[in-house]
């Protein structure tokens, strides 16, 4: 409780001061763009890029110091997610397959599975939030939804996975997979400029799309949910067009537009994460900016509070709130190097 005070008053004074984000340190290991980065909950960044390789770095007095190099694609690896519990990590790829990595007894992490079904490059993948399940994205225009097998003399997970459903509606290239962060709900964007709501039915047999949002005009990229909300999380979408939309859950289960960020980016808008601290983009424009919620005549709206230029020498493709220190975050770029950053309140 005396933590969470200090991170309120934290906020509270970050909204009445300036501020920047400070350079804590640049990794480089990766052999080309550097496309996706994701925390564990134990403090663990991995990373994945053109090379074809995924990596783990450990967080160390505000230095990444790399932990293990996972070569197991052969093509690039667009996207890499852990489960909650920071013991396996799936790792998405060009080359058509999802492959899972688990944590062995001396802190390394063993590939234990190849999963293979989608029919062209797989650009997302995400576990739900009873890590049971996993959902995955492709330019196959599909969306699947994995389930892991139960081993039946210890009755515990096998590691294995089996396809649970497979999702036709998007009418092209899907992006990027979300679930929601209590429910048998996944979430998915793309380049047909919509989002769709993918709902388990009361039998668990169906996943029927529940939802289909449209506001923006070109290719939405990536999705994050409002954190430490359990009823109703807001979600935000971020898109080729410039604009990040703030989508609202409405009582009857129907979701909305509620606000939009407009204006401050100049170029595509790769990513976006909705921390404890405010809202973080990844542009093109090579520019990361923070947004925090503020009242503004009668009405909350997000502010632009840091804008920091030449984040990186190339596009930034995604960012990445630390799971613990929510004032620091972490970015990757096509300048194949990754980057932490620590928010100074001036």
């Amino acid at each position: 409780p005396i933590l969470k005070l200090q991170f309120l008053y934290f906020i509270e004074l970050s909204r009445m001061s300036q501020m920047k984000l400070n350079q804590l340190c640049q990794a480089f290991g990766h052999e080309d763009r550097v496309w996706s980065i994701s925390w564990s909950v134990q403090g663990e960044l991995a990373s994945c890029s053109g090379d074809g390789k995924v990596m783990i770095w450990n967080e160390v007095e505000n230095e990444l110091k790399l932990k293990q190099t996972i070569e197991i694609h052969n093509k690039t690896v667009r996207c890499v997610a852990w489960s909650h519990d920071g013991n396996t990590l799936a790792s998405s790829s060009f080359d058509k397959s999802i492959s899972i990595h688990t944590r062995g007894d001396s802190g390394e992490f063993d590939t234990v599975t190849e999963l293979e079904g989608h029919n062209s490059e797989v650009k997302c993948v995400a576990f739900d939030c009873e890590d049971k399940k996993i959902g995955s994205c492709s330019r196959d225009k599909s969306v699947w939804i994995w389930e892991e097998n139960i081993d039946e003399e210890t009755e515990k997970p096998s590691g294995d996975y089996d396809c649970a459903e497979v999702l036709a509606g998007h009418q092209g290239d899907v992006k990027y997979v979300i679930w929601h962060p209590t429910k048998p709900v996944l979430v998915s964007c793309g380049y047909d400029d919509t989002i769709k709501f993918w709902s388990q039915d009361a039998d668990g047999n169906d996943w029927p799309c529940t939802h289909t949002l449209r506001g923006h005009t070109s290719t939405v990229w990536q999705l994050s949910f409002e954190p430490g909300v359990i009823d109703k999380p807001r979600l935000a979408s971020c898109s080729d067009d410039l604009t990040v939309i703030i989508w609202n859950e409405s009582d009857d289960g129907s979701w909305s537009r509620s606000s939009a960020i407009t204006g401050h980016h100049t170029r595509t808008i790769f990513g976006l994460d909705w921390g404890k601290f405010g809202l973080t983009t990844a542009c093109g424009d090579n520019f990361i900016r923070v947004f925090i919620e503020e009242e503004q005549d009668g009405e909350k709206r997000f502010a632009l509070r840091i804008e920091q230029d030449e984040a990186h020498t190339s596009d930034v493709n995604s960012v990445r709130w630390h799971p613990t220190k929510h004032d620091v975050l972490a970015s990757c770029s096509d300048d194949l190097s990754i980057k932490l950053w620590k928010v100074n309140i001036q």
